[in-house]
């Protein structure tokens, strides 16, 4: 997830051909059509944003591409960190002040799944998070229970770290035996206070959830590998307010330690969060960026400011790291990017504190599992949705869309999560609906999605998955 946002749709998006596929859906009629790139220059393009050297973005990591425009969250996020995965009261956002309660994020909803994990045998993490500043994923203490409380999974700021959470705590295989674990010596301790009547049922599952965490941490001090193990990396000192070049070599120190903990299976999953504080990829940092930048996108100088920050995102981070996963194969010619989904989104829509018509751009189809190829286009060009807080006066305006519910509703049914796992009781999407829209929203914005899209929420989000 990348921090701020407001990008223009037709600087993030290529324009819909005349020709394009239509649909009615919901009450409007959704559009679809091939992604068809541009190159000129050694430079391959979709759009301003979406484009990048041709020896990166190749046609075929394109082919293994979706563009979905007009997926909404349908009430006030403001500044958030974790919203696009799905803890909407995270953020100073309405949502947030209204007292909802933060729910796990689909990247620790997929994680903490038995479904994604049948067999943890040389798994050292779960998921691992990468970001500096902000939260991006909040996990629940009770995995697959949606009304459990959610904590904060582990965090890291440096590449060592990162290299340290996943190959450090594996071993070479080894006769030698094993001391008997602490979770052992205290089994028999735990199972008898868990059956005491006296204990409550909230202390009990304080309990369960402390037991199976120390579980977690004896079976990842138990992991063998097979593969070979990249040299631990050096600290990279981070220059937050550099160049924005800087600011991309940062994050890609990263990559080459995932992908390779990726290719030997120590994991399944990762998270960045590209924070917009520190790190704009823009001329300005701070308070300057988020002041003279990101409020006012709706004019034209910051606009480009803004855009070439997320092209430079795209170019330098999100491209590359598709292409080093689609340059490990398996046995079967098939690469690690053809059995995954990347999954790119920013913080705000298209202009600032806007959380309708999110970009969300995915690489990969998770073995056939997602549609690529195509642009697809949610909104109804016949609703256009009135001025909100601010930053919207610009020549570029929302429409209303599909629930941000249902496009991770079905990224989730695409990974096979039971919706026991993840699923609400007052709609069928992914994540809090909550039951004043009004006092999470700006005025009567959130009238905009009525019966047509919250009764779709459950649906699987039309031509994405297979």
């Amino acid at each position: 997830m990348s921090a701020y946002g407001g990008v223009w749709a037709g600087k993030m998006f290529p324009s819909m051909p005349g020709g394009a596929q239509t649909m009615s859906y919901a009450g409007k009629n959704i559009r679809r059509a091939a992604l068809n790139p541009t190159t000129s220059g050694g430079t391959t393009s979709l759009s301003e944003v979406l484009s990048a050297p041709s020896s990166v973005l190749t046609p075929s990591i394109v082919q293994k591409m979706s563009l979905l425009q007009g997926v909404d969250i349908p009430f006030d996020c403001n500044h958030h960190s974790a919203a696009t995965f799905g803890c909407y009261a995270q953020g100073d956002g309405k949502m947030g002040k209204t007292g909802a309660k933060r729910t796990a994020t689909v990247d620790q909803v997929i994680a903490q799944s038995n479904a994604f994990y049948p067999d943890l045998n040389g798994v050292t993490q779960r998921s691992v998070l990468m970001s500096h500043f902000g939260q991006l994923s909040y996990r629940s203490k009770v995995p697959g229970n949606p009304l459990s409380d959610v904590d904060l999974p582990p965090t890291y700021t440096s590449v060592d770290s990162l290299w340290t959470a996943l190959f450090g705590g594996a071993k070479p295989s080894s006769s030698a035996p094993q001391r008997q674990s602490i979770v052992d010596l205290v089994y028999n301790d735990y199972v008898r206070l868990k059956t005491n009547p006296k204990l409550a049922s909230a202390d009990k599952a304080r309990l369960e959830d402390h037991i199976a965490r120390v579980a977690d941490i004896k079976r990842r001090q138990s992991v063998t590998i097979s593969c070979s193990s990249p040299t631990k990396p050096a600290v990279m000192k981070f220059d937050g307010c550099g160049s924005w070049q800087s600011q991309v070599d940062f994050y890609k120190t990263f990559q080459d330690v995932l992908v390779a903990a990726l290719a030997c299976g120590l994991t399944r999953s990762a998270s960045f969060l590209h924070q917009g504080w520190s790190t704009t990829f823009g001329e300005r940092c701070e308070d300057p960026w988020h002041q003279l930048v990101s409020h006012v996108v709706d004019m034209p100088d910051p606009q480009n400011s803004m855009s070439a920050a997320m092209q430079r995102q795209f170019s330098g981070l999100i491209a590359p790291l598709a292409a080093k996963l689609d340059s490990v194969k398996d046995a079967n010619g098939k690469s690690l990017l053809d059995r995954s989904l990347m999954y790119w989104t920013q913080e705000h829509g298209v202009f600032s504190h806007c959380q309708e018509n999110i970009p969300v751009v995915t690489i990969g189809s998770a073995t056939g599992a997602f549609n690529t190829g195509y642009h697809m286009d949610y909104r109804d060009m016949n609703r256009i949705i009135p001025t909100g807080q601010f930053g919207d006066k610009g020549p570029q305006r929302s429409y209303v869309g599909l629930t941000w519910h249902q496009m991770l509703g079905s990224l989730v049914q695409g990974f096979g999560i039971p919706r026991t796992e993840w699923g609400q009781s007052n709609h069928g999407g992914f994540g809090v609906k909550p039951s004043d829209l009004a006092s999470s929203s700006y005025g009567t914005r959130y009238n905009n999605w009525g019966a047509a899209e919250w009764n779709a929420a459950g649906d699987k989000l039309p031509w994405w998955l297979a």
